[in-house]
């Protein structure tokens, strides 16, 4: 089931109707839909207002957003997504479902290497926890120096195939003008050295649904 990423939070909630319709008619079967968390006593996100499970027969699989403060405070049942921060390590070794934002990080790049925020270690950890790096659309062309970013997401895309690290891949949309086809995202990817069938993988629903 070929599924787009997109990001949701209460400003843009009007948008999910379209960001559903809009993902039916570029031939995607399911959204996978990161929840920014507004509570901040850390309770579960309402969510009332929007069906998770199916909008506009696209079916919609809900992953919260935690800081890795919040991630780290204690077990977590349901799908959780953290972004890249300082305590990376801690953060792979608790196993959260998704991490995203690696090439993000201020860091200087060198001649031979990138500093993109990934290593040999973070990526065995996230092999042995079942932790799915993401990779975004929306990240690199909103970057200031995409060069740079191009350069770091290809590094960290060799890095996660080297040590077996499951990858994700869609166009970090929160809006339906944002998204692209599944073909350009796999395209786009594959030039930047993810294998075919590995790009094909990263954007199949079901896979996510098993490695929760």
């Amino acid at each position: 089931m070929v599924s787009d990423i997109v990001f949701f939070n209460s400003s843009n909630e009007a948008n999910m109707r379209l960001i559903a319709n809009m993902a039916k008619s570029l031939g995607y079967g399911s959204l996978i839909i990161l929840i920014e968390d507004s509570d901040k006593n850390n309770k579960k996100t309402n969510t009332t207002s929007i069906e998770f499970k199916e909008t506009q027969g696209i079916i919609c699989i809900p992953v919260k957003i935690l800081s890795s403060q919040t991630f780290l405070k204690k077990k977590w049942s349901e799908p959780i997504a953290v972004q890249s921060s300082e305590q990376d390590r801690a953060v792979i070794e608790r196993g959260p479902s998704v991490m995203w934002g690696f090439e993000l990080g201020q860091r200087k790049d060198f001649t031979h290497q990138r500093g993109s925020g990934l290593n040999h270690i973070l990526c065995e950890i996230a092999h042995q926890k079942n932790v799915a790096i993401l990779f975004s659309l929306k990240d690199i062309f909103t970057a200031k120096n995409q060069g740079v970013m191009l350069g770091r997401v290809s590094q960290n895309i060799r890095l996660c195939q080297k040590f077996s690290v499951p990858m994700i891949i869609g166009s970090g949309a929160s809006s339906p003008y944002e998204m692209r086809s599944p073909r350009d995202i796999q395209a786009l990817f594959c030039e930047l050295g993810m294998k075919p069938e590995i790009a094909k993988k990263a954007m199949d629903a079901n896979e996510f649904v098993r490695k929760t």
